[in-house]
């Protein structure tokens, strides 16, 4: 039995070793550009909101109690947050929340609020719009498994927008402040699209991404930002179109093609760690 058990291991080790030492393939220059953009885009897509526990006031006006009243300035917010266990059977005091930067106005804001730990772990996937003025929560669902992220918000608070990013793919959560609403803009059907337009052929990995840096409100219900594709090892070109998002539909549109890309992204405008509240090019700031 060991006869056959010795040179077994030698093939198995000699196996991996050839392993190792292979030379591994290539990331074309346009895939490169693409992985660097994304990596740039995780600055914008971490973004540190406050924590509060419950009796433990965080230095930001806001009060958590142990039975999930939020208060803002000892003024309780209502209804009192409710999470439920690991099974999903009983509705519980959340452990913690998580409270992003609040609007230019002061008056909206986004909150998460976390289950207790079920096996070692607690998921914060409550969400909740947060109005200041009328010292209310609204239920609301902007991704699946929701994180503390940059939020921009339209200069007259009509819109917000966060980044989401989830195994590799990036898109748009739209909430609509006025009917407490929120949509999904996805851009995947959108890149092929543009690529097919551009005789782009996109590969199967790297293929597209959003460049968050570019975002930009053009009115109260309209932004722009910039699609980046990967037109192929061949060609090692990136392709830029600038893309009109109608928040009110999530319908988008080209506006044009800023050209070709070079694999040099520009600087980050947009802080790590800081709420983005870009105005709008037609509207005076506030």
């Amino acid at each position: 039995m060991s006869q056959f058990v010795v040179p077994y291991r030698v093939s198995l080790l000699l196996f991996l070793l050839a392993l190792l030492l292979a030379p591994q393939p290539l990331r074309s220059d346009t895939a490169k550009a693409i992985h660097e953009l994304q990596n740039s885009n995780q600055a914008i897509l971490a973004s540190p909101w406050t924590t509060l526990l419950p009796a433990q006031p965080a230095g930001s006006g806001f009060t958590l109690s142990k039975n999930g009243q939020l208060a803002i300035k000892g003024q309780a917010i209502t209804p009192q947050i409710q999470v439920h266990n690991g099974d999903g059977k009983k509705q519980l005091a959340p452990i913690s929340v998580n409270i992003s930067p609040v609007s230019p106005s002061k008056r909206f804001a986004l909150l998460t609020a976390c289950e207790p730990p079920a096996d070692g772990s607690s998921m914060c996937w409550f969400q909740y719009l947060l109005d200041l003025k009328q010292h209310r929560l609204h239920e609301l669902t902007w991704a699946k498994y929701p994180t503390p992220t940059t939020v921009w918000w339209q200069a007259q608070e009509r819109f917000s927008v966060l980044p989401v990013g989830d195994e590799g793919d990036i898109w748009l959560a739209v909430i609509d402040l006025e009917k407490k609403e929120s949509r999904d803009v996805q851009f995947y059907d959108f890149a092929l699209e543009s690529a097919s337009s551009l005789a782009c052929s996109l590969p199967e990995q790297d293929g597209y991404t959003l460049d968050l840096r570019t975002l930009q409100w053009l009115d109260n219900k309209k932004l722009s930002i910039n699609l980046v594709l990967s037109c192929g090892s061949e060609k090692s070109t990136l392709r830029t179109v600038k893309t009109i998002v109608d928040l009110s539909t999530g319908e988008l549109q080209r506006a044009t093609e800023a050209g070709k890309a070079s694999g040099k992204m520009p600087a980050d405008p947009v802080a790590k760690g800081q709420s983005a509240n870009i105005k709008s090019e037609k509207e005076p700031a506030r």
